[in-house]
């Protein structure tokens, strides 16, 4: 949830241009939470190798916002239903990023689209763009076998592409959940994963 609400007291971030600053405050959301780290790693011991950052929709949006602006804070980040803003994405260097996304997403729809105050890209063009920011393989390959990821759906319903061959650091990699809304119930084994996906990945 964002710092600022909206004329409709919604709280957001300031993440893209697409999402979420409808009301054009052009608040400095990215600065706000690299602030946050800073301070957490001036009073904490804290592993420079595993900093992490993970958000739902706008959050996911604002994931990627910190991955393409604080690339040499920023390990890994997981996007659930967010997408990248590729106009204003030139990271430092390479960043490992998941971008998890429902088919069937009634607000940030997987195909791309308007959310009033900008296009956002598809889930797949997204991950294309990381690929090619972390200098991976053009082509992404698919897992052979499914991921039963979601628990409101049956059997196992989430294909699993990546790009390999990413300059250390980089990863590229969605989750394509068949069916799944804009909130995928996930469960447990869901944030296992996630959580694994992003312990795989350290400096």
């Amino acid at each position: 949830m964002g710092r600022f609400a909206d004329q409709g007291s919604n709280n957001f971030w300031n993440a893209a241009q697409a999402c979420c600053d409808f009301g054009g405050t052009d608040v400095d959301d990215s600065a706000f939470l690299r602030g946050i780290i800073d301070a957490a790693r001036a009073k904490a011991n804290i592993d420079p190798a595993r900093i992490y950052v993970v958000g739902h929709s706008n959050g996911g949006f604002m994931a990627h916002r910190m991955a393409c602006d604080h690339a040499d804070v920023i390990v890994a980040v997981v996007s659930l239903a967010g997408a990248i803003d590729p106009a204003a994405c030139e990271p430092a260097e390479p960043v490992a990023v998941l971008q998890v996304h429902g088919t069937a997403d009634e607000t940030v729809a997987y195909g791309g689209g308007n959310l009033g105050s900008g296009n956002f890209p598809s889930a797949e063009d997204t991950i294309a763009q990381w690929a090619l920011n972390d200098s991976c393989d053009d082509t992404a390959v698919t897992d052979p076998t499914a991921v039963d990821l979601a628990g409101d759906l049956a059997g196992a319903e989430t294909t699993v592409t990546r790009h390999e061959n990413c300059a250390p650091g980089g990863a590229a990699e969605l989750w394509t959940v068949a069916g799944g809304k804009h909130v995928v119930n996930g469960g447990a084994s869901m944030v296992t994963r996630l959580i694994n996906f992003l312990f795989d990945h350290h400096r």
